[in-house]
């Protein structure tokens, strides 16, 4: 559910729309993923399976999980914005809602 609720944001389901407005890959996948407590230890995203981490996964996927906090602060200064920390319930629960139809758009 988690990796699920990382890609099913409104504001990032449309990688198309998302694709014309930025031919910068790691800006794309910065748009199209969320995290949250991305600077948290080790320790503290096992839990999650460190699915929090996805955005820079997304970048480096050669890097170890455990490492990925450590590389985070220098994403985020060369992408300000775009790596902001959500909450994982709202995620969640946005997720749900797309997902039985309540906040897609129809044709």
């Amino acid at each position: 559910i988690l990796f699920q609720a990382s890609h099913y944001q409104p504001e990032v389901l449309d990688g198309d729309a998302i694709r014309v407005k930025t031919d910068d890959w790691a800006e794309f996948q910065l748009q199209t993923t969320w995290g949250w407590g991305q600077l948290n230890r080790p320790l503290f995203c096992m839990p999650w399976l460190f699915l929090n981490l996805q955005p820079a996964h997304h970048i480096f996927p050669a890097v170890h999980h455990s490492k990925l906090r450590l590389i985070t602060p220098l994403i985020r200064a060369y992408y300000p914005g775009r790596m902001e920390d959500h909450s994982p319930l709202c995620m969640i629960i946005q997720m749900f809602r797309i997902l039985i139809g309540l906040d897609c758009q129809q044709p």
